[in-house]
């Protein structure tokens, strides 16, 4: 049976060939009158994910355990973003984003200035997106 630091490494590796061969070229336009190609970063990082989860699973040091109720954590976490990512589609990032930043930290554990949290890094993003960038969030 492969040892989960070699699972780990080929997920990864698939999840960088998702992003450029799917994700990438679906979700991202191209400019013209553009120095730098939107697509520019994301296909780079999309290629470090690859050649790094392909290093991990060809060399993989030590033996990872696996821990159930680690990956029942990890599990409720995917669930909360991708329910709030859904959300974000049907009702708009301001409604959604503060309560799925309450939901992340309560999930994780974290107690320290939630409060002023919750609300300065939805609106934070939406200004820097929306005002600064001129780009329209959902």
């Amino acid at each position: 049976m492969p040892s989960l630091n070699r699972l780990t490494g080929v997920a990864c590796a698939l999840a960088g060939l998702c992003l450029l061969l799917v994700i990438i070229p679906d979700q991202v336009e191209a400019i013209e009158d553009s120095g730098v190609q939107p697509a520019t970063v994301p296909t780079a990082v999309a290629w470090v994910l690859m050649a790094a989860g392909a290093f991990h699973a060809l060399f993989p040091t030590g033996d990872t355990p696996f821990d159930g109720p680690e990956a029942l954590r990890a599990g409720l976490f995917l669930a909360i973003v991708g329910g709030g990512v859904y959300l974000m589609s049907e009702i708009g990032f301001l409604y959604v984003a503060p309560g799925l930043v309450l939901a992340i930290m309560l999930a994780m554990g974290e107690r320290r200035w939630f409060v002023l949290w919750i609300a300065a890094l939805p609106v934070g993003i939406w200004a820097i997106l929306e005002l600064w960038l001129n780009r329209p969030l959902p």
